[in-house]
């Protein structure tokens, strides 16, 4: 015989009752949620939005321009001098036989 916390209910008016009272709680508990969802995702959005504009308004104050994400133009390549410390293996590697 199964043990129940508390009986089931007894007739149909109270199963019904029971049936529509977990509908609610579930529906309630969806809205809950979904509202919640959305409340975190507007304060993400508004904190994003502020600290954007903080970091655009940092940029105007200093004179940078605000990076578009474009790719670069061919003349606004980076150049610098660079030196070729090794081409080929070392001579110690060469001349070491394996297994000495």
């Amino acid at each position: 015989m199964p043990s129940y916390l508390s009986p089931p209910p007894g007739n149909f008016l109270q199963r019904l009752l029971a049936a529509l009272l977990g509908a609610a709680v579930l529906i309630g508990s969806l809205f809950l949620g979904a509202v919640a969802l959305l409340l975190f995702a507007g304060l993400g959005l508004c904190a994003w939005l502020w600290l954007w504009w903080q970091r655009r308004q940092l940029l105007k104050r200093a004179g940078a321009q605000p990076q578009t994400g474009r790719s670069p133009a061919p003349g606004d390549a980076l150049e610098t001098e660079y030196r070729v410390v090794a081409t080929e293996p070392s001579q110690d590697a060469t001349e070491r036989k394996p297994g000495a």
